[in-house]
């Protein structure tokens, strides 16, 4: 068992959770509508209850998009054991006429 750590970097923030994802889904599957496979059903349904969550399986779409609004591309992946969710800045073009 291992801790969350968030890092912050000048152009990213990343997100290592200890763990994988359950065995019938995949890093691609994040990216697009997919099924819910909460670790804890009665802790799932209890925060759905109390209105704190408002849908199992929407979380990674709902970052993915929140995101797009301010320029920030989102990976997931797998490392070391750990299943990532990376926040990364879009390079800025260049403004003509400064420098």
């Amino acid at each position: 068992m291992g801790t969350v750590q968030v890092r912050i970097f000048d152009d990213r923030l990343e997100v290592w959770n200890p763990g994988f994802l359950p065995p019938d889904l995949s890093i691609e599957d994040l990216y697009r509508q997919h099924a819910s496979y909460p670790r804890n059903p009665r802790l799932a349904h209890a925060l759905y209850r109390a209105r704190l969550i408002e849908h199992w399986g929407t979380g990674t779409l709902r970052i993915i998009r929140a995101c797009e609004g301010f320029n920030i591309r989102v990976e997931f992946s797998i490392q070391a054991g750990s299943f990532v969710a990376r926040l990364l800045k879009k390079p800025q073009p260049p403004i003509e006429g400064v420098g």
